[in-house]
């Protein structure tokens, strides 16, 4: 292997993310169970605060040993960034609430996991968010909810889901889907 071809994806597995020095001098990056960190003065936490500066302000938010899981996720996958929730349903949460506004209408499934389905029925309608949640038929007896859709969003339980009946087959981009497959 030249040097110039960089580590494979087994070492950057490993040790992507895990810049050092670590704390009392670990060959890797320790295992954080902090929730609040400290600094000299007000200033400095809130620059970190603000983001002006790197630092962790609550543990619940940011701490070392995610900031390295997030770190190692985002050069394995190539992206630009990654970040990390600790529930399923906080991914979920956080993903529709970030992409979805007032006025926008949103698709799922209507046998997606329970906590899902209450999220798009109880809690989106409340902020002018439209979901809809059709029931998903094999294929050959596909019907939709008879409107177009400009997003929807699908969840690991939906592989069965035949993607090219949803309009989303190979083209998430155009169809302006999020989905996610196992």
């Amino acid at each position: 292997m030249k040097t110039s071809d960089g580590p494979k994806s087994g070492t950057l597995s490993v040790w992507a993310g895990e810049g050092g020095p670590h704390w009392q001098r670990s060959n890797q990056v320790p295992v954080v169970h902090r929730v609040s960190f400290g600094y000299d003065d007000l200033d400095e936490w809130l620059r970190v605060g603000q983001g002006q500066a790197s630092g962790h302000i609550y543990g619940r938010n940011t701490n070392p040993t995610v900031q390295a899981f997030e770190e190692k996720v985002r050069i394995l996958e190539g992206a630009e960034a990654a970040t990390s929730f600790a529930s399923g349903m906080a991914a979920v949460s956080n993903t529709l609430f970030t992409l979805l506004s007032p006025g926008d209408r949103v698709v799922s499934i209507k046998d997606s996991y329970g906590g899902t389905n209450k999220l798009f029925i109880e809690f989106l309608p409340r902020f002018q968010i439209e979901a809809a949640a059709p029931e998903i038929r094999p294929p050959g007896r596909q019907s939709g909810s008879g409107r177009d859709h400009r997003r929807s969003t699908g969840h690991h339980q939906s592989c069965g889901v035949h993607q090219r009946r949803t309009g989303c087959h190979g083209h998430p981009r155009r169809s302006g889907a999020l989905f996610r497959g196992h």
